[in-house]
């Protein structure tokens, strides 16, 4: 059972520069290399020594029995120019959820902090923080902190997929949906911890 580590793929934590759209595409491009490389039973983690600042699109598909471990924190870059965008018209587009799995069997996404945000936020375990203030904003307000491109983000997308398990995870500030599920079976989603806080 390979454990694949998110930096040995290139990823890059804070500091410096967490923002830089240069990091958040290499911690992307990193994350998919690490799920491409993991066959059945091994886990791709996200090491406990950092924060992570990531551009959405992260897409994963046909995994079988393959852990994500989230022991350190994944940070959504506040990148809405260069975030993907899905197809369809004008009206009907939609960026890419920041982190989607497809055609996942045996797939666990898993934190290790237990559900509590001030010990998530302390310490960084187990943290996916899609930074949605900014995406509010513009969903509210577009004339002052401009107009997006299309409907918000999803922070974690499951579909089309079976035996998932999604566990001891805080899941704060969505631009969108914290978690969706589509077109799955044999799910459980336990000890998660979802949070939307306007001062976070």
């Amino acid at each position: 059972m390979a454990m694949l580590n998110i930096r040995d793929f290139g990823a890059l934590s804070s500091p410096p520069q967490p923002e830089s759209l240069n990091v958040s595409q290499v911690n992307r491009q990193a994350i998919e290399a690490a799920f491409a490389k993991a066959g059945p039973g091994g886990t791709v983690l996200v090491p406990s020594d950092g924060s992570f600042y990531t551009l959405g699109g992260a897409a994963i598909a046909n995994t079988s029995n393959v852990t994500f471990r989230l022991e350190g924190a994944l940070v959504a870059a506040p990148e809405y120019d260069d975030w993907p965008i899905d197809g369809g018209a004008s009206n009907q587009a939609t960026y890419s959820p920041f982190l989607e799995f497809s055609n996942a069997e045996g797939l666990t996404v898993a934190g290790a902090a237990g559900t509590r945000l001030d010990l998530a936020e302390a310490t960084g375990r187990g943290l996916i923080d899609g930074r949605g203030k900014g995406w509010w904003n513009r969903e509210i307000l577009p004339s002052i902190f401009g107009k997006l491109r299309g409907k918000r983000p999803k922070l974690l997308h499951i579909e089309d997929s079976e035996r998932i398990v999604v566990q001891n995870l805080t899941m704060l500030n969505s631009p969108s949906f914290h978690l969706l599920l589509e077109d799955v079976a044999q799910v459980e989603v336990g000890w998660v911890n979802i949070t939307v806080d306007r001062a976070a």
